[in-house]
């Protein structure tokens, strides 16, 4: 099969060498030429080139694939070069991103996490009750619900207890919803 672009980044050390180009089913198969590396490039190319990106910092392509005809080899260096004017800011700014995001995650888990304890207290209090009083307690459960999951979010274990004490406390403020 023809491919338009090859993207690398298993950081495996060289994975793919100029042999690899060698004997595809494309247009990079018009001949061959010699490297520094042996008779493994194509004389001619019509056509776009085939892309490889090396995005390992372990190179996981061969630096001669570049030599080869029809095939454009770009690196962490070259994108790099793309971009000189990267600073301490701009990964300062980087950085933050990435946290935001860890952080984010983090209380997506921790909310999943937490929320069983509040996934439980809500079941028993459902239960304790009669189908037809279950509806006006889900209302009424839903504000401590609410906080327990910002709670959990933000990492606050004291208010997502607090919560779940509300939650709790419904079940038997509950019996005497009609």
């Amino acid at each position: 099969a023809a491919a338009d672009l090859v993207i690398t980044c298993s950081g495996s050390g060289t994975v793919l060498g100029p042999e690899h180009f060698a004997g595809r089913e494309t247009s990079l198969l018009a001949g061959s030429a010699s490297t520094a590396h042996g008779t493994v490039a194509p004389a001619e190319h019509t056509g776009p080139p085939l892309a490889v990106v090396d995005l390992a910092l372990r190179r996981d392509v061969d630096p001669a694939v570049g030599d080869v005809a029809g095939v454009r080899l770009v690196t962490l260096r070259d994108l790099a070069g793309l971009a000189p004017g990267l600073g301490a800011e701009d990964l300062t700014r980087a950085r933050v991103i990435v946290d935001r995001i860890v952080a984010d995650l983090a209380g997506a888990d921790r909310a999943l996490a937490w929320g069983r304890d509040l996934a439980a207290a809500r079941r028993r209090t459902l239960d304790a009750h009669p189908p037809h009083a279950r509806r006006r307690l889900h209302a009424a459960l839903h504000p401590a619900s609410a906080r327990a999951h910002a709670a959990a979010r933000a990492g606050d274990r004291r208010a997502f207890d607090a919560a779940l004490a509300s939650v709790a406390s419904l079940a038997n403020r509950a019996t005497r919803l009609p």
